[in-house]
Parts: structure tokens; sequence; C-alpha cells
């Protein structure tokens, strides 16, 4: 194998559960998470001799977040659009609300927010990634990342507290 072949191998390897992870919280079944994660890595495959390889986790997440919009957009046709307004970088209460909840049901609500929506919480959040990752994987501001983060967190709590379930702000 060549070098580059033994590059992406390696990087392959080393993604790979989290891009699992990110797409089995993304779409309702492990099948469709397999095979979202299947064309990523075909995709990646065919294009990794152009990449300039500074951001190798990004540049994956963002194969990723392609793949599952283009099965969104064919399972439904509207689409949320979001301003870019920026936010302060001050941690914010609603992130403290969602740790005094069940996983599972915090899990099981995020499936009915929007694609956009959902992304943003799984790579945040769950996977905790730098929002300069998060930046370049969804080919969005830092601040961008910072206020939609912020939304979905608000609409989260809201649908949440809609059902019932309820957390205190600190």
């Amino acid at each position: 194998m060549s070098e580059r072949g033994d590059q992406l191998d390696r990087l392959i390897r080393a993604e790979l559960p989290l891009l699992y992870r990110v797409a089995k919280h993304l779409v309702s079944s492990a099948a469709l998470a397999e095979d979202l994660v299947g064309a990523t890595l075909f995709k990646a495959c065919r294009a990794f001799p152009q990449v300039d390889g500074r951001h190798p986790r990004a540049w994956l997440i963002k194969i990723l977040r392609n793949e599952a919009n283009q099965h969104f957009r064919k399972r439904s046709s509207t689409e949320v659009e979001l301003d870019d307004a920026e936010i302060g970088q001050t941690p914010h209460p609603e992130a403290e609300y969602f740790k005094q909840l069940e996983l599972s049901q915090i899990l099981e609500t995020m499936q009915t927010l929007s694609a956009d929506s959902m992304m943003i919480l799984v790579l945040c959040d769950i996977e905790e990634l730098p929002y300069l990752e998060v930046a370049d994987a969804l080919e969005i501001p830092i601040g961008t990342v910072a206020s939609r983060l912020r939304r979905a967190r608000l609409k989260l709590k809201n649908k949440l507290e809609r059902i019932g379930i309820r957390g205190e702000f600190r």
C-alpha cells in the first residue's frame, strides 16, 4: 500500500467510531447510520488524493453531513434556514440543564429536531468537538456554531419541557 493509502487507512480506523456515533444520532436506525458511514467512506476514498490533510476529522464529518443532508432532502423537501447572528463565548445555562436529564430522553427528543439542530448538538454536546472543528466541518463561521448551538439547545429544552421533562438552571 502507498504512503497516502496508509494515511487514509489510519484516518479511517481512527475516526470510524466517531463517524458511526454521529450518524447514529442523526438517523433513526443503525442500518441507515451504517449506510451513511459507508457512503461517507466511499466518497472519502475517492477524494483523498486531493485533500490537503489539515483537518481530516472535520473533512470526514463534512462528507458525512452532506450524505445525511442528502438523505433528509429525499425524506423531506423542507429545510430550516438559520441566520448567522453571533453570540458571546460564555457558557450558557442550557448546557447545565441538559446534564441533569437522562440521556435517553434527550436523544429521543433530538430526533424530532431539524437535521441542522441535531448535527450541531451531536458534534458539540455529545461528541464534544471543539467549535473550530465543528465550524470547519459544517463550513460555517465559529460564531455561527455558537449561535446555532444556543438555538438548538433552546429548541430541545422547549420540546423537553412540553413533554413534561424539566431541569433546573444554575
